[in-house]
């Protein structure tokens, strides 16, 4: 859970339609919180940019004697608070009144198989001129690998 003292929220219009690679167009809402990474997110947005981009040499901002030709990810970034997908509104649960419009169901391969989870966040990142990110982050749910026969759910 985030502490609101140190989010500064502003309600002006920062919509962002984004293409993606895999001819997705979506948008970002309106409604928007910069604010601080904390110390989990920016390490794993570090580590999965650095895969993605490895050609950025993103580097942590506190690590101590970089390389000269690497840049730092910076610390502050921007959470929408939804995104709309195919007319389809979904909410970033962290800034979300409540959950139900944060589950999704996303398709991993094309095979379609798929995986459930819940929108947490979703992220914008101004990394100076030459590099902006957009990420969603999420919470993927497990298949329950027990039988269920034998207790209260199995008459559901």
């Amino acid at each position: 859970m985030r502490t609101v003292s140190h989010l500064a929220t502003c309600k002006c219009c920062y919509h962002l339609l984004i293409y993606h690679p895999d001819g997705i167009t979506f948008s970002l809402g309106a409604r928007y919180e910069e604010q601080t990474l904390d110390s989990n997110l920016y390490g794993m947005l570090l580590r999965h940019l650095s895969m993605l981009f490895p050609q950025i040499c993103l580097r942590s901002l506190i690590e101590q004697n970089p390389a000269p030709d690497t840049t730092p990810l910076l610390n502050k970034a921007i959470f929408f608070d939804y995104a709309v997908v195919h007319q389809h509104r979904y909410y970033a649960s962290n800034h979300a009144r409540n959950s139900t419009g944060s589950l999704v169901e996303v398709i991993v391969s094309e095979l379609g198989d798929t995986w459930v989870g819940e929108l947490t966040d979703l992220i914008h990142i101004n990394q100076g001129p030459d590099h902006t990110f957009t990420l969603r982050h999420f919470h993927w749910f497990c298949p329950l690998g027990m039988d269920l026969s034998d207790t209260i759910w199995s008459a559901l």
